[in-house]
């Protein structure tokens, strides 16, 4: 991905935030940006071009895959939207 110039950007669960095993590697990666909201759920959302992962980590999780450029763009908003509330 760096290669490319693409940088991932990652909202964590507040309660994760301090968690060295899960978001380490994140927080000190240049080409990640992370931020917390604080929100408890087990789901992500994942999005990349005109593709939608949806993922539900259940004891089995569960993936919903949506190809949709209406779609995508859809989530890319909520996404800014979480984005720009969520903490540092």
């Amino acid at each position: 991905m760096q290669k490319k110039g693409f940088k991932t950007r990652i909202i964590f669960n507040e309660n994760l935030r301090g968690h060295k095993d899960r978001t380490g590697f994140y927080e000190t990666s240049k080409v990640h940006e992370v931020r917390y909201l604080n929100n408890d759920t087990f789901a992500e959302i994942n999005f990349y071009k005109n593709v939608v992962l949806f993922i539900l980590l259940l004891r089995k999780p569960l993936v919903i895959r949506i190809t949709s450029r209406e779609a995508a763009d859809s989530c890319k908003k909520f996404f800014d939207t979480l984005w720009g509330i969520a903490k540092e």
